[in-house]
């Protein structure tokens, strides 16, 4: 399980979860307002858009914090000083930059501090993250 350092808690916001979600998880808002698991990987580009990391666990109908900022620890495999991306595995994060698929998505949502650690930095998806 990832460990969530919100830096600025002002900048986190509360949301009701519509699925089983575990801490340090990337999320994005559906269209009922609800969190669900954003997935570089979907045909729709609404479950692409990642808003933020869930603070802490939760289950369908559960109100949670969502980090936009801070560091995310708990991770592996990540390159030191490389971006960090949305993961075409729903919730997920990788080093690696989601390309072959054409509903594959490229938002960077970080970049790695270390091998387990990343600082939170939301791009817009479909953009590419330079070091």
């Amino acid at each position: 399980m990832a460990t969530i350092t919100a830096t600025n808690t002002d900048l986190n916001f509360p949301a009701v979860s519509s699925t089983t979600i575990t801490a340090g998880q990337v999320v994005y808002v559906k269209s009922d307002g609800e969190l669900g698991l954003a997935d570089a990987d979907v045909a729709s580009y609404a479950q692409a858009p990642a808003l933020g990391f869930a603070c802490t666990d939760a289950v369908d109908g559960d109100t949670i914090s969502v980090a936009t900022n801070g560091r995310v620890e708990g991770l592996s495999g990540l390159t030191v000083g490389k971006p960090v991306y949305l993961s075409t595995t729903a919730g997920a994060v990788t080093s690696t930059m989601p390309t072959g698929d054409a509903y594959d998505y490229q938002q960077a949502v970080g970049f790695a501090l270390s091998a387990s650690v990343m600082v939170i930095a939301l791009q817009n998806p479909g953009t590419e993250a330079t070091t």
